[in-house]
């Protein structure tokens, strides 16, 4: 198994063409171990007004809101947005999720002893920085 890849890709659109690093988890035990994680956080049921799920409910949204001669603006700035998850804060909402859920429900369901699961995310930090 590898470990993470980088590579760089140009900004096109900002003065000076700098690079950007990428940072790909393909083929590598985090890139496995966030697809377990991720698997295990899709039983929790995120009750958030504001959430999109991927792109094309956005796309689905501003669709929908343009045929209707609305006027709206706004700005998504996603500048490093991963790399601003509190971690302690992300543990102690995975676990209300938990506790909203059910912890037995979410146990039949990942087949996971909840303690186990949770000590799982404290480490993910340690991978990235």
């Amino acid at each position: 198994m590898d470990c993470l890849k980088v590579f760089f890709s140009v900004k096109t659109h900002k003065k000076g063409l700098p690079l950007r690093a990428v940072v790909s988890e393909k083929g590598s035990w985090q890139g496995v171990m966030s697809k377990f994680i991720q698997d295990h956080l899709n039983i929790l049921s995120v009750k958030d007004p504001f959430r999109i799920r991927n792109s094309l409910e956005l796309v689905d949204f501003l669709a929908i809101s343009h045929s209707t001669g609305a006027n709206f603006a706004f700005s998504i700035d996603v500048e490093d947005f991963f790399y601003a998850v509190f971690q302690r804060e992300m543990v102690d909402t995975v676990m209300t999720l938990i506790e909203e859920t059910g912890p037995i429900a979410f146990h039949n369901a990942s087949r996971l002893f909840i303690n186990d699961f949770m000590n799982l995310l404290p480490p993910i930090d340690l991978c990235y920085f």
